[in-house]
């Protein structure tokens, strides 16, 4: 993420020297090597080749340079914009966030993949949105703890 202008006017990166590997699922993996064997074509078409430390999303040829953020928050609001939905590239971390605690993973891992320290107390708090339906999950789960009431009668025909 990037700050508006730093001290000196310049854009600079809000966070610095922060790297984290995240696991991805095969199907992403697929489409990243197919992305990079677009921009291979690409290079090799005006005779160039890409070193190891290429960037799969540049704006060069070569890959030489990492695309800039605005640029895909840019492209993603124009292409949603096109689709009619009302969005923007910062809410796929809401959206990840949530679906992701709504699907059981625990909120240490959801915040490892954000990049969140402090045991993901921050991932609570900005990111995971209230579900309805985790809520009646929570309710089942603790009815289904409780003893039987004494005396209850069973459902009336």
């Amino acid at each position: 993420m990037w700050t508006r202008r730093g001290s000196c006017g310049r854009r600079t990166p809000r966070r610095t020297h922060q790297q984290r590997r995240v696991a991805l699922d095969a199907e992403t993996v697929e489409v990243l090597r197919d992305q990079l064997a677009r921009c291979e074509e690409r290079a090799s078409a005006i005779a160039m080749s890409l070193s190891r430390d290429r960037y799969v999303f540049s704006p060069d040829s070569d890959g030489g340079t990492p695309l800039v953020p605005d640029t895909a928050t840019l492209r993603f609001s124009r292409m949603a914009f096109r689709l009619g939905i009302t969005t923007n590239l910062h809410a796929l971390r809401h959206y990840s966030a949530t679906g992701l605690i709504a699907a059981g993973v625990d909120v240490r891992t959801v915040a490892g993949r954000l990049g969140h320290g402090g045991g993901g107390a921050t991932t609570l708090r900005v990111y995971a949105a209230w579900l309805s339906e985790s809520d009646q999950r929570a309710a089942a789960s603790l009815m289904a703890r409780m003893p039987e009431r004494p005396g209850r009668v069973g459902p009336s025909s």
